[in-house]
């Protein structure tokens, strides 16, 4: 069994690897701290059992992440392990095929629980954002608005959010300034608001 793990923060690496190390005897980690020897890696073996990622990293955006997991290793078993809000995130992630999503603030106990379940094939969803699932089932509505945004448009979303320009944005993606204006202009009425001023109170609002 092998398992990759990636993370900017050393503390974390370190304390997941024994956790791992401890209970999964059989399995072989392999711990990432840049995109670059991450990128290599699941290049090099696509025979991963599971990939144990962050998704607030440098060289990612947010959820990109999973994509280039999903192109090299589709088989392989996803779990967000983040401090980035549940509320926005979590439901997002397993839309786009993590197998879970597990917050930062989780006890040993409950990492473990996690790995197993996902291992075993099936998906983790923590106490909290079942949950929210269940207030959002319950009340008929999404989540979030950002729920109602695609993928490429919720990065864009994103980018603006952090302040970057339509050219900081058109670089950063490799898209025409057109292509991004349209994401943008798709996005402002999905989450019906008409400049970044509605934006950013939204975004607070949600805790995004």
């Amino acid at each position: 069994m092998k398992i990759v793990h990636i993370d900017d923060h050393p503390l974390i690496l370190f304390g997941v690897e024994r956790l791992i190390k401890l209970n999964f005897t059989n399995a072989t980690l392999v711990s990432c701290e840049t995109k670059d020897f991450f990128l290599k890696e699941i290049k090099k073996d696509t025979f991963i059992d599971l990939v144990i990622v962050d998704i607030k990293m440098e060289g990612f955006d947010d959820l990109s992440i999973l994509k280039p997991i999903q192109l090299n290793s589709p088989k392989t078993a996803i779990l967000v392990y983040s401090s980035m809000p549940e509320a926005i995130y979590g439901a997002r992630a397993l839309k786009l095929g993590a197998k879970g999503y597990l917050n930062k603030s989780a006890t040993p106990e409950e990492i473990l629980k996690a790995i197993k379940i996902v291992l075993a094939g099936e998906k983790y969803i923590s106490n909290t954002l079942k949950d929210i699932l269940f207030d959002d089932l319950a009340d008929g509505q999404t989540v979030s608005p950002f729920d109602r945004l695609s993928a490429r448009e919720f990065e864009i979303i994103s980018k603006i959010l952090e302040g970057m320009s339509t050219n900081e944005i058109c670089f950063a993606f490799n898209l025409k300034p057109s292509t991004v204006s349209t994401h943008k202009a798709k996005a402002f009425e999905k989450l019906q608001i008409s400049n970044v001023i509605e934006l950013q109170n939204l975004a607070v609002l949600y805790g995004l």
